[in-house]
Order: C-alpha cells, then sequence, then structure tokens
C-alpha cells in the first residue's frame, strides 16, 4: 500500500516536472492552447488512475476494511505513545520541581549558616 502511494506521488512529481520544462519549451503560438488541452487530460488520467486500479479491485470492501483497520491501529498506537510520553513528562517535571524546591532551601539555609540533613518535599 505504502509502496503504491510512493509511486503515485513519483509519477505527479515527475509529471509536474514535465509540464513545467513542456511550458518552457513550447513556443507561443496557435498550437500552445491545444497541447496545454493534452497535457491537462493527461494529468487528470494521472491522478484518476490509482482509484480506478482500486475500484477494480475485485475485494473493494475488504481493502477498504484493511485501511480502515490500519488507520485505527495507527490511532491506537499513537495514543498509547502520547498517554506513555505524557506521564514520563510528567514525572520528569515532577522530579524536577522537587530538585529545584530542594535546592533552592538549600540554598537559603545556608545563608543563615543552618545546616541541615535531610530535605524531603511531596508533591
Amino acid at each position: 500500500m505504502i509502496d503504491t502511494f510512493k509511486n503515485y506521488i513519483n509519477t505527479l512529481l515527475c509529471l509536474g516536472i514535465f509540464v513545467t520544462i513542456l511550458q518552457l519549451v513550447i513556443p507561443k503560438n496557435n498550437s500552445r492552447k491545444y497541447i496545454y488541452s493534452l497535457v491537462g487530460i493527461i494529468m487528470i488520467i494521472s491522478v484518476i488512475s490509482p482509484v480506478i486500479n482500486f475500484l477494480k479491485n475485485e475485494n473493494v470492501e475488504d481493502s477498504v476494511n484493511q485501511v480502515i483497520s490500519n488507520i485505527d491501529s495507527y490511532k491506537t498506537l499513537d495514543n498509547e505513545s502520547d498517554d506513555s510520553k505524557k506521564e514520563a513528562n510528567e514525572e520528569l517535571i515532577r522530579n524536577q520541581v522537587i530538585n529545584n524546591i530542594k535546592n533552592d532551601i538549600e540554598l537559603k539555609l545556608n545563608q543563615y549558616n543552618i545546616k541541615n540533613k535531610n530535605i524531603e518535599i511531596y508533591l
């Protein structure tokens, strides 16, 4: 499926480059509009051809179900990874806040020559 999509993108890019070069090369005369019409038809065919190939497939319903299941699996993977990233980030932030508060308290106590053994902070 991904290879088909890559080929489709490559075809469109090559067609775009071809059209750009063609616009530079074509002389400005009456035949120019006919050439542009032909190029437009070729572009329409190249854009629609993957859809036609997809519809030619005998198992259109199976193909659609497969695409939908792939999309759902990507969504669940993204959601799971987002949840685990959130938890990891929250833990890192919590530890950073605790360390910053400890360091601040130690600096304040050291200014007044107060020695401490242990500082415990709960969030």
